[in-house]
């Protein structure tokens, strides 16, 4: 008679390695533990006077819109706050006790680990999520309470923490001051989103009809999965090996997106205000995450390595790989010019969407948004060709100097500004120049702009190939070999 065989209490063995150690380690911790029970205990006892009469008045001890406050405030700072705040310090406990390099001889890619370490952190918030549900089913009792507006929010702040903890995680290991400032703008995120609940925002996605709430909810999730997965690659830069090419699936995650989004734009020029007012709010979203895709890229010391000219070699589109997604400056480098490219695409098609064909010169228009794209492009590239030959000795600190950089070149765009002038090969300096015309149909000054940006076109270039010169060494001897290995290969084919 076989005996029956009680249930494990472990994880089940289908679950990734990676993200078990993690939440085994996570769930132990002395922070979890106190964040698990202490605020859901003061949630209760601040919901159990809600309910007790005050002898002294009318109503009760507690009011329900100080409660109402008080499980917003916990759920925000919880979820939105504490989780993230223990995000920032998980790399750099791995990095400075070398326990990284022991997790790579087991075999476990840099990707896993990283994905480990966030979906543990966001199944622990997931478990305070459903510990504060019975709260916020007893705030139902109070009245004045929209179902679907709360579980909206409450999406939108599982969303927040799934973002600020992939950030986090990148931000770990990336130096004191900038870890400081990231702690600080979680406290104002946090306290920001506390404000607009508490002024009473209106979350409601589907307010223009079921299809509008539909393109919102595609858009938004785009947007956040974009953003998520961009950070996580960035964090599992910490811990790949120097022969693991994470620049590539970085960029090449940007690329459908923008050229979705582009076809989209050409089937809306006419259509109504609202979903030119989305497609707006994503092409705005997408500039900055462009820009602050190519800094990170270019301010990213990395070498190219034959192993990483040999991967693309395997592939049919191998030029374009060598051209666009190698890791290096020159790699980067190319890598701007064509989001710079789809920069000016959208642009100029966002300047149809708002205005008719028409109301101006449309030759002017190209020449406005081509300038402009060139001195934005090369705003954002130059300071980090200056910093190039410094990589060695700045290593994780080149994103930090080159934010000092952009805020001394601050200081004399501003005096430049102040004066209504402009400094060519300035980074900065023509794009708000240009900027500052009123209107892209009187472009009357083309011809100085243009000879401004070819001239800062050819400096950006020459800059690029002075400083480059051994990642095109490496390229050039890693073609020429494979070229030398096919021709071994074709005559020991011949008879």
């Amino acid at each position: 008679m076989s005996t029956p065989t009680t249930p494990s209490p472990d994880f089940p063995s289908w679950f990734p390695s990676a993200l078990v150690k993690e939440l085994r380690q996570g769930l132990r911790t002395l922070s979890f533990i106190l964040l698990l029970s202490l605020f859901p205990a003061a949630l209760a006892l601040f919901f159990l006077f809600s309910f007790i009469p005050d002898p002294t008045g009318s109503g009760t001890l507690v009011s329900s819109g100080v409660c109402n406050s008080i499980f917003w405030t916990f759920l925000i700072f919880a979820v939105a706050g504490a989780i993230p705040f223990r995000a920032l310090f998980s790399i750099r406990e791995e990095l400075e006790s070398r326990n990284s390099e022991l997790l790579l001889l087991t075999r476990q890619t840099s990707g896993r680990i990283i994905m480990g370490k966030w979906a543990s952190f966001m199944a622990q918030a997931l478990l305070i999520m459903f510990i504060c549900l019975p709260f916020a089913f007893i705030r139902y009792y109070y009245g004045q309470i929209n179902l679907v507006q709360d579980l909206t929010a409450i999406s939108f702040i599982y969303l927040a923490c799934g973002i600020l903890t992939a950030f986090c995680l990148w931000a770990s290991a990336l130096p004191l001051l900038l870890r400081l400032a990231t702690m600080g703008a979680l406290f104002l995120i946090c306290s920001t989103s506390l404000s607009l609940f508490s002024s009473g925002l209106e979350i409601n996605l589907f307010k223009d009809g079921f299809g509008m709430g539909l393109l919102r909810t595609a858009v938004i999730l785009t947007d956040v999965f974009l953003v998520i997965r961009t950070l996580l690659i960035l964090a599992q830069r910490w811990f790949a090996p120097i022969a693991e090419n994470t620049f590539a699936p970085l960029r090449k995650a940007l690329l459908p997106v923008y050229i979705s989004t582009i076809v989209f734009m050409l089937f809306i020029l006419d259509s109504p205000s609202v979903v030119k007012s989305l497609v707006t709010v994503h092409l705005i979203f997408l500039w900055f995450y462009s820009i602050f895709l190519i800094v990170i890229e270019l301010t990213t010391p990395s070498t190219l390595l034959p192993i990483h000219v040999q991967q693309t070699n395997e592939k049919q589109t191998g030029w374009f790989q060598r051209l666009f997604f190698l890791p290096g400056m020159p790699g980067g480098f190319f890598f701007s010019i064509l989001t710079a490219f789809l920069i000016g695409i959208s642009g100029y098609l966002f300047h149809l969407m708002e205005h008719s064909t028409s109301s101006g010169n449309g030759i002017q228009s190209i020449l406005f948004m081509i300038c402009l794209t060139i001195f934005g492009w090369y705003a954002v590239v130059m300071p980090a060709l200056v910093l190039k030959p410094a990589w060695k000795r700045l290593k994780n600190n080149t994103l930090l100097v080159y934010i000092l950089f952009w805020s001394i070149s601050s200081f004399f765009l501003v005096l430049l500004i102040s004066m209504e002038g402009y400094l060519p090969l300035l980074p900065g300096s023509t794009f708000f120049a240009l900027l500052s015309k009123e209107e892209i149909a009187t472009f009357d000054t083309s011809g100085f702009f243009i000879f401004f940006a070819l001239l800062e076109v050819m400096a950006a270039f020459l800059m690029m190939g002075l400083s480059n010169g051994e990642w095109f060494a490496t390229l050039k001897k890693s073609l020429n070999s494979r070229q030398g290995g096919e021709k071994q290969e074709d005559g020991a084919e011949q008879p």
